[in-house]
This record gives structure tokens, C-alpha cells and sequence, in this order.
């Protein structure tokens, strides 16, 4: 992750579609929860998009809802300026 993040100039900003996902786990919410603090750091943004009803569920259920930024409805071609618009915290 580090040598990923070390080759982007500028703050970063990372936009995962988790549409697909039935679950993410204990592993995968510690991944989620690491990066986004590395991204912070950086000056950077984490989105997470079009969670699945199961993901969602499993951050609310953690507790996590707030924690992370949830986009709904944004496109590749919409740009990235208008992601902080769009996401539920």
C-alpha cells in the first residue's frame, strides 16, 4: 500500500465500488479502516461506492457508518471534485 500511495503525486484519492461484495470481514474492515487512516494522512480521501446491502449492514452493525465515506450514484466521467458532494458521513 505504501509504495502504491508513494508513486501519486498530490493527495490521494481512492474510490472502491464495493457493489459486488457480499461480505468484507474482520480483515477486510481492519484493511478498510488502515487504509483510511494511511489515506488521511497523505491529505487524502477514501469513497466507498454503491456498498451492497450486506456491507452496509456490516458497517452499521460494527458501527462504521460514519466512519467511512459513502458515495451512491457517482460515475467514473463525473469527476472527482464531485465526490465530497455526494457522500453520506
Amino acid at each position: 500500500m505504501n509504495a502504491v500511495l508513494a508513486a501519486v503525486s498530490g493527495p490521494p484519492t481512492l474510490v472502491l465500488d464495493l457493489s459486488d461484495a457480499d461480505h468484507l470481514g474482520g480483515q477486510g474492515i481492519a484493511y478498510l479502516i488502515k487504509l483510511q487512516t494511511r489515506l488521511s494522512t497523505l491529505g487524502g480521501a477514501l469513497f466507498l461506492r454503491d456498498l451492497s446491502e450486506s456491507v452496509a449492514t456490516e458497517l452499521a452493525m460494527r458501527d462504521l457508518s460514519g466512519f467511512f465515506r459513502v458515495v451512491d450514484g457517482w460515475d467514473d466521467d463525473m469527476g472527482e471534485e464531485i465526490l465530497p458532494l455526494l457522500a453520506i458521513r
